[in-house]
């Protein structure tokens, strides 16, 4: 077949290269790439490259073509959309390499900020612990000063209320007596003394001085913790192998004038003086032209 034709001559031409790099010296390989220029493409690396790199270098064994002599006009400028398009991709896979180990700066300083967050939090929870025991022993300080404020007059009701009692319970005697005269007139005069003072005792709740809790103000606190926001920063990425930030065209716009500019080309394009693949080693003769037949 012909791919198989081919595989013969190519491997004819890799063992003729080696055998030529093995005969040369070390000065006459210093002289083939000194001076040189880089007049051939390597079509496997997507690369120029020297004659001498074809020989003794990287791209010993790759296929490649002369750029003036094995490439038209068109292909020579379709070689530099190639080359162009290999530095973007360089420089695309470097800044996607730096956006991914963006990722990992995201994600701490995401881990940075809930750690942030909780310090806030906790913090001002403590304060606000802090602010309810501090009030509650205030509530409990001015419970105490009403409870000893009330007591001593709950004493006084008490007592005054058993002297009534007493009091009252003595008259009813006096006055249920058949013989009041049978009682003597100090007794009389007792209970009439000991009811006047207890009923001259003074009781009066409306000079009671307490106290009670007011309305509790939080309109300030609430418009300092409203305040509180997170401050967000740039997260600046480094600057290295960045590409240029260039508007992208749109794929229909690039398809639109890629199919203008190949009109174009197609009628100023000077006719080739040498048929594509020139550089290709020749059918064998018996074959015509037409390769080894199936």
């Amino acid at each position: 077949s012909s791919s198989a034709e081919s595989d013969v001559y190519k491997r004819h031409y890799q063992r003729r290269v080696r055998e030529k790099r093995q005969s040369m010296s070390m000065k006459q390989r210093a002289a083939i790439i000194k001076g040189e220029d880089y007049s051939f493409f390597d079509l496997d690396s997507d690369a120029l490259c020297r004659p001498s790199d074809l020989l003794i270098g990287d791209h010993v064994g790759h296929n490649f073509k002369h750029i003036e002599t094995d490439f038209t006009p068109l292909q020579q400028r379709v070689m530099h959309k190639v080359l162009l398009a290999k530095k973007k991709r360089e420089e695309v896979e470097v800044s996607r390499s730096q956006i991914s180990g963006l990722q990992q700066t995201v994600a701490q300083a995401a881990a940075d900020g809930q750690h942030q967050i909780t310090n806030v939090i906790q913090n001002l929870t403590e304060q606000l612990v802090r602010v309810e025991e501090h009030m509650r022993s205030e509530l409990a300080r001015i419970t105490a000063l009403n409870e000893a404020a009330l007591n001593p007059q709950l004493q006084l009701c008490d007592s005054v209320l058993a002297d009534l009692d007493e009091g009252v319970f003595l008259a009813k005697n006096y006055l249920e007596a058949e013989d009041p005269d049978s009682k003597p007139l100090s007794v009389v005069q007792s209970i009439e003394v000991g009811i006047n003072e207890i009923v001259e005792t003074a009781i009066d709740p409306k000079g009671l001085k307490l106290k009670k809790i007011g309305k509790i103000d939080v309109n300030a606190v609430s418009n300092r913790l409203q305040s509180i926001k997170l401050p967000v920063l740039e997260l600046q990425p480094s600057a290295e192998g960045a590409t240029k930030n260039r508007r992208s065209t749109k794929a229909y716009e690039r398809l639109h004038n890629l199919s203008i500019r190949r009109r174009v080309e197609d009628v100023n394009l000077a006719a080739p003086n040498k048929t594509p693949f020139s550089s290709f080693p020749s059918s064998p003769p018996h074959t015509r032209g037409q390769g080894i037949g199936r």
